[in-house]
């Protein structure tokens, strides 16, 4: 196991005990306490690149990067535009796992409360 396999699994496991072990069930509730956390000013990315190299879940799907337009100018107005196309499994990178994907009864991540997942000291 390479050194990047590792910390993605790291991440993965992180992501999901901290995050979406608490929540269970049919019905996501509120908090019942504010956050341990003090002095919460700016979030920290935990996230990392991901490329054709990433290691991902046992699956057939992979990253891949399809194309890249940029320099492309739009009609009527002539307006420049760039963009990207791509493809890549759900489980990839640092990411959420709801607790729909282990338990059939329990929430999905647009049931979340975004307060559930993050607070940040004087702004809610």
């Amino acid at each position: 196991m390479t050194v990047r396999s590792s910390k993605a699994i790291f991440f993965t496991v992180l992501t999901l005990f901290s995050v979406a072990a608490p929540i269970h069930g049919e019905n996501l509730r509120e908090p019942e306490t504010k956050s341990p956390v003090k002095n919460f000013t700016k979030p920290v990315d935990l996230s990392y690149n991901v490329d054709e190299e990433t290691t991902v879940w046992d699956t057939n799907v992979k990253y891949k990067r399809d194309k890249i337009i940029a320099g492309h100018y739009i009609p009527p107005d002539n307006h420049w535009y760039a963009e990207n196309v791509f493809s890549l499994p759900e489980h990839i990178g640092t990411h959420l796992d709801a607790p729909y994907h282990f338990n059939e009864k329990g929430g999905k991540v647009a049931d979340i409360p975004l307060e559930l997942l993050f607070h940040i000291e004087g702004k809610g």
